[in-house]
């Protein structure tokens, strides 16, 4: 099983050093400018794993596959060992930003959390890339998707702000 870690980057920020020089043992691939946000996805096997830990890394996975989605297939983004490049992304973990604006309401669903959030207003619409679902209707599904996650990571975001944590 994959144990995502994350590491985000602006070269710029950096003294001046090249792109390399933020992400150790990291070559930059060809055509990246150290202006350019990279976003570095490292794997690593862990010995022992839970069920819970493999619900959070399929969660991972489907997230990063649903973004790289969202913005195409235009060469725009690029995976595997080299740098993953989006422009302008800050992610956000909505269950995460749910648990610190109330801890005691463990909240185990992106689901759960728009139902809370929005009652019967909105509806997330879970489809398969497999079976007989149309690729058509997946990538609307998925903008779909996108635009609710959006609308409760604002909402979330504004909550935060307004306790301070």
């Amino acid at each position: 099983m994959v144990q995502p870690s994350y590491e985000l980057t602006r070269a710029a920020q950096k003294a001046g050093g090249p792109l390399a020089a933020s992400a150790p043992g990291r070559v930059p691939e060809e055509g990246v400018r150290p202006s350019d946000r990279c976003i570095y996805i490292e794997t690593a096997q862990p010995a022992v794993c839970s069920q819970e830990q493999e619900a959070h890394n399929q969660f991972a996975r489907i997230f990063v596959r649903t973004v790289l989605q969202y913005f195409g297939d235009d060469g725009s983004w690029k995976h595997g060992t080299l740098p993953l490049m989006v422009a302008d992304f800050v992610g956000l973990d909505p269950r995460i930003a749910a648990w610190l604006i109330d801890p005691s309401d463990a909240t185990p669903s992106f689901e759960d959390l728009v139902a809370k959030s929005f009652g019967n207003t909105v509806t997330v619409t879970v489809s398969s890339t497999y079976g007989n679902s149309s690729r058509n209707t997946v990538n609307q599904n998925v903008c779909a998707n996108l635009r609710v996650l959006s609308r409760l990571t604002m909402d979330l975001c504004s909550q935060l702000k307004a306790s301070t944590v």
